[in-house]
């Protein structure tokens, strides 16, 4: 049974799990899908199918860490927090010379971005705290969609992937897909770089950004 409650019980096991290197599935926000999480970039790539060395995103709870090397401006760091934790996109975001970039950042990196994830569901705040960051992608096997349930999540992954079930936390009646992400430009304008669920509704990208301009809260303006 690779399905485990997400409990204090089933939350150590996660976390045993992912100290020792292995990738989990775990529950984020509606209307996002499961995800496939670890500590160890590669194994997050190989769980799903794809090669080790693909990018993946680099799950933040807190920004503050990151500040010192991506190179944003501190007057768009409400922008960016914005998005990570209320819109639910994931964000490439530039990064300073590679110097000051800590090599842990480095599977994460793209093109001179570093692609950052938002701090996802309270009931797995915990699960930041062990020796290493932790690594996202949607909870998919390559070339399938990606997983809404801790069931869909078992059978796509099999036996050998732990599924935190998380679905208490979840609205079944949405539809689930990965997220849409977004790029920061040299003057911190946006540019939708792959469609999710959170541009689903519209034409195309850029009345996605419209829309997404005109809910903005007062914060630095998106470009």
């Amino acid at each position: 049974m690779t399905v485990i409650s997400c409990d204090q019980a089933g939350l150590a096991g996660v976390t045993r799990a992912l100290d020792t290197g292995e990738a989990v599935l775990l529950p984020t926000p509606s209307p996002l899908p499961y995800v496939v999480a670890g500590r160890v970039a590669e194994r997050v790539n190989t769980a799903k199918g794809r090669p080790a060395g693909q990018a993946v995103a680099l799950w933040v709870p807190d920004l503050a860490p990151v500040t010192p090397w991506i190179a944003l401006a501190p007057h768009h760091l409400p922008l960016l927090r914005w998005l990570l934790v209320k819109e639910l996109v994931t964000v490439l975001v530039p990064v300073r010379p590679s110097g000051l970039t800590p090599s842990w950042v480095a599977p994460a990196l793209r093109d001179g971005h570093v692609l950052l994830a938002g701090p996802g569901l309270p009931a797995l705040n915990a699960l930041h705290a062990g020796p290493r960051p932790l690594y996202v992608s949607s909870g998919n096997r390559t070339t399938h969609p990606p997983v809404a349930t801790a069931a869909e999540a078992a059978a796509t992954f099999g036996p050998d992937v732990l599924v935190l079930d998380g679905d208490e936390f979840r609205d079944a009646a949405v539809r689930h897909a990965s997220s849409t992400m977004l790029r920061f430009g040299p003057r911190a304008e946006l540019d939708v770089v792959r469609h999710g669920i959170q541009d689903a509704p519209f034409a195309d990208g850029e009345t996605y950004l419209k829309d997404l301009r005109e809910r903005l809260p007062a914060v630095e303006p998106a470009g």
